[in-house]
């Protein structure tokens, strides 16, 4: 991906850019279930094979939709072809994110811890046990400082927010940035030294105006909740 696209779909509210990837992807062209009864997922609404992931636009209201355990539990119309969406790993991360900051806790949720500690893995170790994971990051493997500028614009936007997860007797910015990564992104999964501690570097250097630049395109769907 260009970073000129990257910054574009950023700046796009939650719904705007759902609708922006709709045209740029195509439409799904069925449900995510085969019935009402979110027993079986349909094969052919995937396409893993082209690098590109499903989402559900109705994330943002709902839970773990594509579980059906969980989508059992919900409006169907959650499943249906028109509330589904293709993405690459990156953008798909900058939907849930999006989703986050729709959250009047700001809460960071799963979807998005598991899609960074994948981003992590792939593009700072180049290893992924699946092949369909690979073939997901083969898409964003150049854009990894991209990748960087995402995680900045939203950790800018929770630090304005957060004041409680900054202490202003840290001595760098370094440390203020890993805390505030550490509050976003603390699952288990996400604490691997190797992978992680490259990624606390790389959010420390940066020009901390062009990042609050940035943080206003979450800003958008955060002030749509209040």
């Amino acid at each position: 991906m260009e970073r000129e696209e990257i910054v574009k779909e950023l700046s796009l509210t939650y719904n705007d850019l759902a609708t922006y990837l709709q045209v740029k992807y195509g439409m799904s062209k069925y449900d995510y279930f085969h019935t009402p009864s979110c027993k079986s997922v349909n094969k052919k609404v995937s396409r893993t094979k082209e690098g590109l992931m499903c989402h559900h636009i109705d994330e943002n209201v709902g839970y773990n939709l594509s579980e059906p355990s969980c989508a059992i539990q919900q409006p169907y119309v959650y499943q249906k072809k028109e509330r589904l969406v293709y993405c690459n790993i990156l953008e798909h991360l900058i939907l849930h994110l999006k989703i986050c900051s729709m959250d009047k806790d700001l809460r960071v949720n799963i979807g998005a811890t598991i899609l960074a500690n994948k981003i992590n893995t792939i593009l700072l170790t180049d290893n992924t046990e699946n092949r369909w994971e690979f073939r997901c990051l083969e898409r964003i493997k150049d854009n990894y400082y991209e990748y960087i500028d995402v995680l900045k614009a939203f950790l800018a936007f929770l630090s304005t927010h957060l004041n409680d997860s900054v202490d202003s007797n840290d001595r760098t910015r370094r440390t203020q940035i890993i805390r505030i990564y550490k509050h976003a992104f603390s699952k288990n999964d996400l604490d691997s030294i190797n992978i992680i501690e490259r990624v606390y570097t790389d959010l420390s250097y940066y020009t901390e105006t062009e990042s609050i630049i940035m943080s206003r395109c979450f800003e958008k769907d955060y002030q749509e909740i209040k």
